[in-house]
C-alpha cells in the first residue's frame, strides 16, 4: 500500500473525526463550548507589518481551556486564561500579517474536558503600506486691485541659480531567492540584497503528514542568507521574504517553496523458516519457528502480519513498529499427516509500505518418511 494513499486516508479519518467530535463533544449535561470574533469585522483591511489584534469571546460550561488562533489553517498561538478556568472569557490575541492577500482567521475554544468548539471564521485583506502622502494644492493668494507704481528706471534682478530638487536614494527588492535542504533537515535560503533596505522581515510555514507549524521574525539589512531549524522528512514548506524602508513601506518581496526529501521506508523479510522434526512417520508433531527482520533504513510503523501456512493450517501473528535493524520471531506447533510445504509470509496483507514488497515469502519443506 504506498505512502501517499496512506496519508489521504488518514487526514480523511482525521478530519471526520474533529467534525464528529467538534459535533457531539462537550460537557456531560452541558452545551458544547462556543467562540464568537468581536474584532476586527470580517472583510476589514490590515496592513503588512503592523500588528493586528483578534478580539474573541469563548464560553464553555466546563470552563474555558484555551483559545487557539490560527491563520490561513496553521495554528499561530495558544492562550489560556490567566487564572482557572472561567466560563466566559474575552481574549485578544496580536497578530503581524507578512504576506499581501485574503487571510483567513479562526479561533476555536477547548474546554477543561477536552470540547472543541466550532471555529469562528473572518476573512481579512491583507495590503501593503501606503507611502504615498496626500498631496494638498497650496492656498490661492487673494486677488487685489493692480497698483500703478510711479515709473522707474528698469532694475535687473540679480540672477540666482536654480534649486535643485532633493535626489531620492535608489531602492530595489530581493531577487533570486533559493531554498536548499541540508543534510541535517535544516533549509538554507539565499537571495541577492536589496537596495535601500532598512531591515527584512520574514515568514516560514511547513507541514508533514497532519502538522503545520509557521513563525516569523525580523533579519539585519544586507543580510543574503539564512538558515532555518531543521524539518522532518515528508514534508513541504514555504519561505516569505520582505525588504523594508526606513519608514517602514515595503520595499518589495520574494518567496520560495521547498520539500523535504522522502521519508526512508522499512524493508520487511522473512530471517529464517525452521521446522523441526521436518521428517517422520503420519502424524508427529513439528514446530516450525518463523523470524521477521527490518533490514531498510525506516521504521516499519504500525501493525502487519506474519502467516506460516502449512497443509490445510495456518498460523497467523501481528507484529509492529520494528525499527530498521529490529527483529521478531514467532512458534507454531502442528501435526503432519502429509507431505507439504511450510510456506511463511511476512506483511502478508500489504499494510507496510515497503521498499521490495517481493521478497516477503521463505518456504520449508515437511515429508513423511523415515528419519
Amino acid at each position: 500500500m504506498k505512502w501517499k494513499n496512506v496519508q489521504r486516508i488518514v487526514i480523511a479519518v482525521a478530519f471526520l473525526a474533529l467534525a464528529n467530535l467538534a459535533c457531539s463533544s462537550g460537557s456531560e449535561g452541558g452545551s458544547a463550548p462556543s467562540i464568537t470574533i468581536t474584532s476586527p469585522a470580517s472583510g476589514s483591511p490590515v496592513t503588512i507589518g503592523e500588528e493586528v489584534q483578534i478580539v474573541s469571546t469563548a464560553t464553555a460550561d466546563a470552563g474555558v481551556a484555551r483559545v487557539e488562533l490560527s491563520i490561513n489553517g496553521l495554528v499561530v498561538r495558544n492562550d489560556a486564561p490567566p487564572s482557572g478556568n472561567p466560563v466566559t472569557f474575552s481574549i485578544s490575541q496580536p497578530w503581524t500579517p507578512m504576506v499581501e492577500g485574503q487571510a483567513s482567521v479562526s479561533v476555536v475554544v477547548y474546554d477543561t474536558e477536552g470540547a472543541m468548539s466550532e471555529p469562528a471564521v473572518i476573512t481579512l485583506r491583507v495590503q501593503a503600506a501606503d507611502t504615498d502622502a496626500p498631496t494638498e494644492a497650496p492656498p490661492e493668494a487673494p486677488t487685489e486691485a493692480p497698483t500703478e507704481a510711479p515709473t522707474e528706471a528698469p532694475t535687473e534682478a540679480p540672477t540666482e541659480a536654480p534649486t535643485e530638487a532633493p535626489t531620492e536614494a535608489p531602492t530595489a527588492p530581493p531577487t533570486d531567492l533559493q531554498a536548499t535542504v541540508q543534510s541535517d533537515g535544516s533549509v538554507l535560503f539565499t537571495w541577492n540584497d536589496a537596495v535601500g533596505e532598512v531591515e527584512y522581515g520574514y515568514e516560514i510555514s511547513f507541514a508533514e503528514d497532519m502538522t503545520a507549524s509557521s513563525s516569523a521574525g525580523n533579519l539585519p539589512a544586507d543580510t543574503t542568507s539564512w538558515t532555518s531549524h531543521s524539518f522532518g522528512c515528508g514534508g513541504e514548506g514555504a519561505f516569505y521574504l520582505r525588504a523594508k524602508a526606513s519608514d517602514g513601506s515595503e520595499i518589495g518581496q520574494a518567496s520560495v517553496d521547498f520539500e523535504t526529501p522522502a521519508c526512508p521506508l522499512p524493508e520487511l523479510i522473512i530471517s529464517h523458516l525452521v521446522v523441526a522434526p521436518n521428517i517422520g512417520p503420519p502424524g508427529f508433531i513439528a514446530v516450525a519457528n518463523v523470524g521477521v527482520i527490518n533490514v531498510g533504513e525506516g521504521t516499519a510503523e504500525g501493525s502487519f502480519v506474519v502467516r506460516l501456512l502449512y497443509g490445510n493450517g495456518e498460523c497467523e501473528w501481528s507484529a509492529s513498529d520494528l525499527g530498521p535493524g529490529e527483529g521478531v520471531a514467532f512458534d507454531c506447533q502442528f501435526p503432519v499427516v502429509t507431505s507439504f510445504p511450510t510456506r511463511a509470509t511476512v506483511d502478508a496483507d500489504n499494510e507496510i509500505d515497503e521498499i521490495n514488497d517481493e521478497n516477503n515469502i521463505m518456504v520449508f519443506p515437511v515429508t513423511i518418511g523415515a528419519p
